[in-house]
């Protein structure tokens, strides 16, 4: 034994390059441990082989017995070891792996990589966000911090989950500035003798997917509530589970029929489709599907109008539109498409067909003849009533068949007038009103009255014009017997005037001269005599008057003023000499009149306030009137109001003789004007004129 004691020093005990921890910590060389074995079973040798030849063993058997056994134990402690270094080494290697993989991990430049504690307080962070430093977010910062505050709760929520339950999860939220995004954060425990100590966060910026994610609902949503709203019902139907992938809220309204018993049994919309119309249906849902196979395109299939039985048994009609979805090989995949209920609109359409029936009827028994046109400057004949064969001698499709015949038959004194008012009806869309003469088949000339309205689409453009002719032959002789008695009676106004200014000449000029001379003649003899007899006198009183009166008279026949000086101060001339002879006070408005008038317009003005005012004197027993007289590019207005006694406006018109009315209306009649009355007993009167002038007033 002191061999293997001397072992400790012998020189060739050397570590070698190959060693492992002993169990004291301190590291012994497998080489030489292998060499150590080598050398004691070489000395046990010796020392059998010496014991052996020797008369008295050196060393006693069964110490030699007992090394032997060390020695074999040493062999398998030895042979154990080495196996725990293979294994240590392997260990040693996948750790190293580990660890690299790891730091790649946290690494990845597109991860944010933090460990935090319970009250989500930064421990580590493998990086910052530009601006934020490590020193200021490890031991100080959380991670509420750096979270909108509507999100510290599913934050808070999440770290719970981890530290509780020891599980990973998952949340999202919104850090404001600088950071600014959508972040998606992964939390794992971090695990120490079976307690969770601290939570790992692997946090990506996912602000793009969040955009694209909401802008998708934000669609949706927007797709949902438009096929939700809609009063037509939008289906979805997938043709190979044959479901009802998605039909709107209006199939309750339209079939009376739930949508989740759809769902339930997808064929129910066939059993409401009425047995009359089912068979056609089916077999252009089957022809949809089958058309053009291989097509990647969508196969719309024709409008179809229906009828359905509803829940309550009522009969309605539907319109639908459907349309095939294939998948890349060309099959029919899925079948969408909208229904509408146009139950109101097939009875609208009945009862159009049942009033167009009527209305054609009463067109045909009328006395007018009804027509359509085409928007043309021709006007040219699409559809007219058959009176036009009674009246013109033409039958129907001649009027409709030749498109110019409407023009020639126009006179030849009226064509270039009426195609100009056509062109003025086409350009400006209002409605056509105009007199003409048409020649028959037979030459003879009549007088038709044509009316005439343009119609149009949604977008505005015309489409056709619908019109009436009526003969007003008779009525046409009628009015030029009316215009010629309009003339004469504009001649007599025209004569009286003048006969009425020769008048005023004559009593102004002659009598009104020699009533001034024989003035001066009695105040001649009266200062020769020097004395001033009574009946001197009187005859100077009387001749003073008669003087007046012949002024007054030739004012009321004709006032020169008007004539010299015009309107305006005719009638300031005239509402200073009423108000002298009447208790009336009148207030004068006037604006733009300065100018002249044509002189048929300034007298007429001037007889109509001259007669209103004689009328409120005599009749409204007020102290007051206004009388407003202004004139804008196109007319002349008047306007005289009292708030006297009125009177019954239907009682007075039926008596020509009371307040010269029908004057005054024949008066505004002739200068193409109007006039209207606004009275009523107690509540006084307002008489309103107005009259169309020119730009350049006509002088005589």
């Amino acid at each position: 034994m002191a061999d293997m004691l001397d072992y400790a020093g012998h020189p060739n005990s050397s570590p070698t390059k190959t060693s492992v921890p002993s169990a004291q910590g301190g590291r012994v060389s497998v080489q030489a441990g292998l060499e150590r074995i080598a050398f004691l079973e070489r000395r046990l040798q010796a020392l059998a082989e010496r014991n052996g030849r020797s008369a008295a063993p050196i060393v006693p058997r069964r110490s030699l017995d007992d090394a032997i056994d060390v020695l074999d134990a040493l062999r398998a402690e030895w042979g154990r070891v080495t196996a725990e270094c293979d294994s240590l080494r392997a260990s040693l290697a996948r750790l190293r792996e580990s660890e690299a993989r790891w730091r790649s991990i946290v690494a990845n430049p597109f991860d944010y990589v933090a460990v935090v504690d319970r009250a989500g307080t930064f421990q580590y962070v493998n990086r910052t966000a530009p601006g934020i430093r490590r020193e200021d977010l490890i031991g100080r910062a959380t991670m509420y911090d750096f979270t909108f505050p509507d999100f510290h709760q599913v934050t808070r929520e999440a770290l719970a989950h981890v530290f509780d339950k020891g599980e990973p999860t998952y949340f999202e939220a919104y850090a404001p500035a600088p950071v600014d995004g959508w972040f998606g954060t992964v939390v794992g425990p971090i695990v120490d003798d079976g307690r969770v100590v601290a939570a790992s966060c692997q946090t990506r910026n996912i602000t793009a997917q969040k955009n694209v994610e909401m802008a998708l609902r934000e669609s949706e949503l927007r797709i949902r509530q438009l096929t939700d709203n809609i009063e037509d019902i939008f289906f979805l139907f997938d043709t190979r589970s044959e479901r009802v992938l998605y039909v709107s809220p209006a199939y309750e309204k339209i079939f009376g029929y739930s949508v989740e018993a759809l769902r339930d049994n997808p064929r129910a919309w066939q059993a409401a489709v009425h047995h009359d119309d089912r068979e056609e249906l089916e077999a252009r849902y089957a022809k949809l599907v089958a058309a053009g196979a291989g097509d990647r395109s969508y196969t719309f299939g024709e409008p179809h109008e229906y009828r359905i039985v509803r829940s309550d048994g009522a009969i309605a009609w539907v319109r639908s539109r459907n349309f095939a979805i294939r998948d890349a090989t060309g099959n029919v995949t899925r079948v969408a498409g909208i229904i509408t209920d146009i139950t109101e609109r097939r009875l609208e359409r009945q009862r159009l067909a049942e009033a167009e029936s009527k209305y054609r009827m009463l067109v045909e028994k009328l006395p007018v003849i009804s027509y359509i046109a085409a928007p043309d400057d021709a006007l040219t004949a699409i559809y007219i009533s058959p009176q036009v064969e009674a009246k013109l001698g033409f039958t129907q499709a001649e009027w409709t068949g030749e498109p110019g015949l409407w023009r020639r038959q126009i006179h030849p004194e009226d064509r270039e007038r009426v195609l100009a008012e056509v062109h003025h009806f086409r350009a400006t869309g209002e409605a056509l009103s105009t007199l003409y003469r048409l020649v028959s088949r037979s030459g003879e000339v009549l007088w038709f009255r044509d009316q005439a309205v343009l119609v149009v689409d949604a977008s505005g453009a015309p489409m056709i014009v619908e019109g009436v002719m009526l003969d007003v032959s008779e009525a046409a002789e009628a009015r030029a017997e009316q215009q010629r008695a309009r003339a004469f009676s504009a001649r007599l106004v025209e004569v009286q005037e003048n006969e009425r200014r020769r008048v005023a000449r004559e009593l102004h000029d002659e009598i009104g001269q020699t009533l001034t001379g024989l003035h001066y003649l009695v105040q001649t003899v009266q200062e020769c005599h020097g004395e001033q007899p009574d009946a001197l006198q009187e005859a100077r009183g009387l001749i003073g008057e008669l003087m007046r009166k012949v002024r007054d008279l030739s004012l009321e026949l004709r006032p020169s003023i008007l004539d010299d000086l015009g309107l305006l101060p005719a009638l300031l001339s005239m509402i200073e000499r009423y108000m002298n002879q009447t208790q009336v006070r009148v207030t004068f408005e006037h604006r733009g009149i300065e100018r002249r008038f044509d002189p048929e317009v300034e007298t007429t003005a001037y007889r109509i306030v001259q007669e209103a005012l004689t009328n409120v004197a005599r009749h409204a027993g007020v102290t007051h009137a206004k009388v407003q007289v202004w004139s804008d590019a196109a007319a002349l207005h008047i306007q005289v109001t009292d708030s006297g006694a009125g009177f019954d406006l239907g009682s007075q018109l039926a008596d020509n003789s009371k307040n010269g009315l029908h004057g005054m209306r024949e008066r505004v009649a002739l200068q193409r004007g109007v006039l209207e009355t606004e009275t009523a007993p107690g509540r006084g009167t307002r008489l309103t004129v107005q009259m169309p002038v020119g730009s350049e007033p006509k002088r005589r």
